[in-house]
């Protein structure tokens, strides 16, 4: 799948494979968090997974075009330091506020 999104985003360009891609990340999460049953919540992860690996292929292709040399490696890596803490920052947040209601950790999650 991260190769046809690889060969997709030469295609359109980065910016508009970018886009497209946390289109489908937004998509994902709402879905997610609407589901009205446990198999539309397994569609909306799978389109959510679909577009956050694309993104990061985007993500990669966008950095080698900004940055040369030394500099790929540090831009790589805080690429991945942002997304880590991303998550870390959801692991403390999300959990409290699903005690409360889950669906609104959901929605929260999903932007909304």
């Amino acid at each position: 799948l991260t190769t046809a999104s690889g060969i997709v985003i030469d295609r359109i360009g980065v910016n508009r494979g970018l886009l497209i891609c946390s289109t489908f990340c937004m998509m994902g999460s709402v879905i997610v968090a609407w589901a009205p049953n446990f198999w539309v919540m397994v569609l909306g992860r799978f389109v959510f997974g679909w577009g956050s690996e694309s993104l990061t292929v985007g993500q990669n292709a966008m950095l080698t075009r900004w940055f040369k040399g030394g500099e790929l490696a540090l831009s790589f890596g805080l690429c991945l330091t942002i997304s880590r803490m991303g998550t870390i920052a959801a692991f403390y947040v999300l959990p409290p506020l699903a005690d409360t209601n889950w669906r609104l950790a959901l929605w929260f999650a999903a932007g909304c």
